[in-house]
C-alpha cells in the first residue's frame, strides 16, 4: 500500500466521494485488512451485487485493488483493499465544481453518521427511561483538544485501534454504540 494516492481526474473524485463508496472505504480502513465483496456486504447489511458494483468503480479509479485470491469451497474469493493510506485531491484538471462535489458528498456522509448515531443513542436512552432502568450505561465526552499533526495522527490511530478491539461480539458483552470525530477546527484568532 502506498502512503498517498493523488486523485487527479473527475472520475476518480466521483468514485471516491460517493457516500456509499466512502462507507466501503471506511469499513476497509477500519478492518485494517482486505475483504471480499461478500464480507463487505455482510458487514454493511447489503447484497453482494450492490457492493460488487461499487468495488469495481473504486478499483477502476485506482482507490482499491485486488490484493489476493483464495479458493474457498471451489469458488475463488477475491480480497480487496485500499491502494493507499490516504487520498488527496489535486491537479490542474480538477476544477472548482469537482471540489464542490467532493465537499458535498463528504459532508453528507458525516451528516449521515451523526444522524444515525443520534438516532441510536436517543432511542436506547428513551427505552431505558421508559423501562425505569437505573442503568443508563452512557458516557459523554466532548472536549477541545490542542494537538500537533503527529499527535492528531496518534490519537486517531489509538481511537481506531480501541474501537477495533471491542467491535466483535463476545459472550458476556452488551451492545454499545460508539461514535468518534476528530476534526481540525478553525485556527484560533488571537
Amino acid at each position: 500500500m502506498k502512503d498517498k494516492v493523488k486523485l487527479t481526474t473527475l472520475e476518480q473524485i466521483k468514485a471516491y466521494s460517493d457516500p456509499y463508496r466512502l462507507r466501503i472505504l471506511t469499513l476497509l480502513r477500519n478492518r485494517g485488512d482486505a475483504a471480499t465483496v461478500k464480507e463487505i456486504a455482510d458487514e454493511l447489511g447489503e447484497v453482494p451485487a450492490k457492493v460488487h458494483y461499487h468495488i469495481k468503480k473504486l478499483e477502476k479509479a485506482g482507490i482499491v485493488e485486488l490484493i489476493r485470491t483464495k479458493e474457498v469451497k471451489g469458488i475463488i474469493a477475491k480480497y480487496y483493499y485500499l491502494t493507499a493510506d490516504r487520498f488527496e485531491i489535486v491537479g490542474e484538471n480538477i476544477g472548482e465544481q469537482a471540489k464542490q462535489i467532493y465537499k458535498s458528498e463528504v459532508l453528507n456522509l458525516v451528516s449521515d453518521y451523526y444522524q444515525n448515531s443520534r438516532t441510536d443513542v436517543i432511542g436506547a436512552l428513551s427505552s431505558r427511561i421508559e423501562e425505569h432502568s437505573d442503568e443508563f450505561n452512557i458516557s459523554l465526552t466532548s472536549r477541545t483538544l490542542y494537538l500537533t499533526k503527529e499527535e492528531f495522527d496518534e490519537l486517531n490511530t489509538i481511537t481506531r485501534e480501541l474501537f477495533a478491539k471491542y467491535e466483535n461480539k463476545r459472550e458476556g458483552t452488551i451492545s454499545c454504540h460508539g461514535f468518534s470525530v476528530l476534526c481540525k477546527m478553525e485556527d484560533d484568532k488571537k
